[in-house]
């Protein structure tokens, strides 16, 4: 047992494993604790929080009122437990990786945090506090991970049957950057400047259409069995294979939009109030014949199937037994192998 009831030192490092016992720890500048299989270690709550907390714990026992004023690192595995004391202090960065069925609760971050989740590991968010300034997430637990925010960048990656439920309620981060596979799902997401979206299998990625479409968005995505739905408002790029897009119509067109589809893709209701720019092979893409372009460029082959229209100039090139419909003035057009360019009535 640790004697700080009068005085508490700069640095305290602890390593603890089997039933041993180790109590009232502290520390002003580095507190680090390593603890194992069922070794029980409780911190003096009483003293002003560490400048800087690292912890690594596979722990059967619980380890609480962890805090920290700058840095806090945390690692646990096996079926640990380490609960975090953000009632009153929120360290400037936080670092989390949990795995096995471990818990971490109560974690938050004023300028960085960052999550890598596994296995069943649960790691919960202290809502209470303003958002990081940068979160990046990387999930493949099983349980899901709820009131995600950040201001400037948010980067997240899921996979598996991983879940990450965005809190932007309040706060849309400057730049958004997602990567979903298999089975894991992202719900609220939002950009105000940046939006990259890259989505592979059964995963499911979801925007929060209460805010202002961003800036820029680019999406990537193939063989997902999900429609996936995304608006911008200047730029937009749609990159998809064997997938299905639909842009959100009730959202305003993008000022330009470039969109790649192969191997089976669709893409529909797409618009831009001056540039459009399609490369189609064995797809179908529909723009919205409310939303004509100013300018198309459009070039279907094998099989594709374009419906385009344009309010100056449209320059169509279709080749193996692609068809290309049109609506507005046709500037230049080539169609060769089987491939027709007919007017869209």
């Amino acid at each position: 047992m640790a004697n700080s009831s009068v005085i508490c030192p700069q640095n305290t490092t602890v390593t603890a494993s089997g039933t041993s016992l180790t109590s009232n720890l502290c520390a002003s500048s580095q507190l680090t604790i390593q603890a194992a299989n069922t070794a029980s270690i409780s911190i003096n709550h009483t003293w002003p929080c560490p400048q800087s907390t690292t912890i690594i714990s596979s722990s059967t026992i619980l380890i609480s009122d962890i805090s920290a004023q700058k840095t806090l690192k945390l690692t646990s595995s096996g079926s640990s437990i380490l609960n975090v004391d953000s009632t009153v202090i929120c360290p400037q960065n936080t670092s989390v990786v949990a795995s096995g069925t471990s818990m971490i609760t109560n974690i938050c971050a004023t300028m960085q945090l960052t999550i890598q989740a596994i296995d069943m590991a649960n790691v919960s968010i202290n809502q209470t506090w303003p958002c990081p300034t940068y979160v990046s997430v990387n999930s493949s637990s099983n349980l899901s991970i709820s009131g995600i925010c950040a201001y400037n960048e948010l980067q997240m990656y899921v996979h598996q049957t991983s879940g990450l439920i965005i809190n932007s309620s309040i706060v849309c981060p400057d730049m958004t950057y997602v990567v979903a596979s298999e089975q894991a799902y992202i719900t609220n997401l939002c950009a105000n400047v940046e939006l990259d979206v890259e989505v592979y299998d059964l995963a499911i990625v979801q925007s929060n259409t209460s805010w202002l479409c961003p800036q820029k968005t680019v999406v990537t995505a193939t063989n997902v069995n999900n429609t996936l739905s995304f608006c911008a408002l200047n730029s937009m790029f749609i990159n998809v294979i064997n997938s299905t897009f639909v842009y959100n119509s009730t959202q305003p067109c993008p000022i330009n939009i470039t969109i790649t589809a192969s191997n089976g893709s669709n893409v529909f209701n797409v618009c831009s109030s001056l540039n459009t720019n399609i490369y189609a092979k064995n797809s179908t893409v529909l723009t919205d014949e409310f939303g004509c372009s100013s300018v198309v460029n459009v070039t279907a082959t094998n099989l594709a199937v374009v419906y385009v229209c344009a309010t100056s100039a449209i320059y169509a090139v279709a080749s193996f037994n692609a068809t290309i419909y049109y609506k507005g003035p046709l500037a230049s057009n080539s169609s060769i192998n089987g491939s027709e360019i007919i007017p869209w009535v």
